[in-house]
């Protein structure tokens, strides 16, 4: 219950900072009064780890009956209600949506982030599921991850796949494009990019990753 307001939410440490959450240790904390003051709220971010703490303001004690389900009565839902509206309120404010919520491209979007200090570029508003990753030093897209129907790369069944358009490496001859892992690119230059499926170990893809973003000089 406690997390459910950052559910495939992303924290943006601008947005937490304008909000005013104060920066501590590498930890991001702001505290609230709800109920007229009588609790104060103090919501701590650590990377996209969330933890909230509920403390009676007269006797400093913690108070956790609104996280326990099984709690009911006027008062605890009163409480429990005050709390979820100031985490949604937080999350509206401080937030992105977690577009690519696959463990592989989830991880890939880490590394880059750590290694190149690149961050998702949401650039369509009709293709809210499409993200650039580009050089800062040349404004050339590296990747680009997308959502797709499973029809468009001829696999079977409904629902959509997570993908990643990457640049093929210039010296070395292109991965097998297997149509199960490693696909011609889909709605890019095919001599130059290739796409490729989520959803499996994402270090195989890092030296792919590095390769693109090298080749895109």
């Amino acid at each position: 219950m406690e997390l459910s307001a950052f559910r495939n939410k992303i924290f943006d440490e601008a947005l937490l900072r304008a909000y005013g959450f104060r920066e501590e240790a590498g930890a991001f904390s702001h505290t609230v009064p709800i109920r007229n003051g009588e609790f104060l709220l103090t919501v701590t971010v650590a990377g996209q780890d969330v933890r909230t703490r509920l403390v009676d303001s007269d006797t400093g004690e913690e108070y956790r009956l609104h996280l326990v389900e099984e709690a009911e009565g006027e008062f605890v839902g009163s409480v429990r209600e005050e709390f979820g509206r100031v985490l949604e309120e937080i999350a509206r404010a401080c937030c992105r949506t977690r577009v690519f919520s696959g463990g592989e491209a989830q991880r890939l979007l880490a590394y880059a982030k750590e290694k190149y200090g690149t961050d998702p570029e949401f650039l369509w508003s009709d293709l809210p599921e499409a993200a650039v990753l580009r050089r800062k030093d040349t404004g050339k897209w590296y990747a680009l991850f997308m959502k797709l129907p499973k029809k468009r790369l001829s696999l079977s069944g409904e629902g959509q796949v997570e993908v990643l358009n990457l640049r093929y490496p210039v010296f070395s001859s292109p991965e097998t494009l297997d149509g199960v892992r490693f696909f011609p690119a889909y709605h890019m230059n095919k001599k130059r990019w290739m796409t490729i499926l989520l959803g499996g170990e994402s270090d195989s893809l890092l030296p792919l990753l590095d390769d693109s973003y090298k080749n895109a000089r």
